[in-house]
């Protein structure tokens, strides 16, 4: 049986945060069910080697397909064709300074990764389908 496909978007991976701690446990979690594939503008090729899934620059194809796309930190990759697209929203909206949170109008849901950014999060927007997964191998101990 084929295993679903999902790709998780992340336009900047450096060398050390939360959210690439963030990714490589969501990572490695998802790895034994699913068909991952993560993708990149820019990485530190550090975190890179430690990912044990493909990863690849964005760009490289015309056009990716997947039945999921988990987009981390915006961006809004129009390669990517998917049956769902879901946000991962990885930080508090109000502490964010000058920087604005933009929707992309295909997101369907939004992941949060903690009950803090969900409460910062626009009231405009949780009207759509929502989830809080804190640290993901945290979980799954």
């Amino acid at each position: 049986m084929d295993k679903r496909k999902i790709i998780i978007f992340d336009p900047w991976i450096y060398d050390i945060g939360g959210s690439e701690t963030w990714l490589y446990n969501l990572t490695t979690i998802l790895a034994p069910y699913f068909d991952v594939l993560v993708l990149y503008d820019k990485a530190a090729p550090a975190q890179l080697e430690r990912l044990k899934v493909p990863h690849e620059q964005y760009g490289n194809h015309y056009e990716y397909q997947c039945d999921i796309l988990l987009n981390l930190f915006g961006g809004k990759p129009y390669k990517v064709k998917a049956g769902r697209y879901l946000q991962v929203i990885h930080q508090n909206l109000d502490e964010m300074g000058n920087r604005r949170f933009i929707p992309w109008e295909k997101i369907d849901g939004y992941i949060f990764v903690s009950e803090e950014a969900k409460k910062h999060f626009p009231a405009s927007l949780i009207g759509k389908e929502t989830v809080i997964l804190e640290n993901p191998i945290a979980r799954a101990v």
